[in-house]
């Protein structure tokens, strides 16, 4: 997850020190990451915090709008 990895680096965290502050290993968070897997939402709500965005951004699909076709 491009944002996560950004808003990391911008904090300049590992990926064991952001487990530690959120409550999780630090394969957890490679696994965020890569989007091998999905947080739960309380892990979500606590990465988004720690870091400064949305939670919600794990479960949006990757599409805008204007990427997806409607049938009439």
């Amino acid at each position: 997850m491009e944002i996560m990895v950004q808003k990391r680096k911008e904090k300049k965290l590992t990926q064991a020190e952001l487990a530690q502050r959120v409550g999780c290993s630090q394969r957890a968070i490679a696994g965020y990451e890569l989007e091998e897997r999905k947080p739960s939402v309380p892990m979500a709500q606590r990465i988004g915090r720690e870091l400064g965005f949305p939670w919600t951004r794990f479960f949006e699909d990757g599409k805008s709008d204007n990427d997806v076709a409607f049938e009439e």
